[in-house]
């Protein structure tokens, strides 16, 4: 959950990233999330994955200043497990 801020025009809302912009908006979104847990999570998992991992963040940087190449953030951690996972 986190305050709308301008990131749903960007991100994906609705499972595993819910905005709100209200106290009555936030408390809703804990519900819903409280309600559906592991779907959130997994969603949630999948929105980090696709726009903040590290291998799609640092390659579009890099790109963007004029460096090439690199094989960065090839190793991601489970969820539930917590163990290192070839990506």
């Amino acid at each position: 959950m986190a305050e709308d801020t301008g990131f749903s025009r960007y991100l994906p809302i609705g499972e595993g990233l819910l905005s709100f912009s209200t106290v009555e908006e936030a408390a809703d979104a804990i519900d819903r999330a409280a309600a559906s847990y592991d779907t959130h999570c997994r969603r949630a998992r999948e929105i980090a994955e696709t726009y903040f991992a590290s291998d799609v963040v640092l390659h579009a940087l890099l790109e963007r200043v004029g460096v090439r190449g690199g094989n960065a953030g090839s190793e991601r951690s489970s969820c539930n497990a917590g163990a290192a996972v070839r990506a």
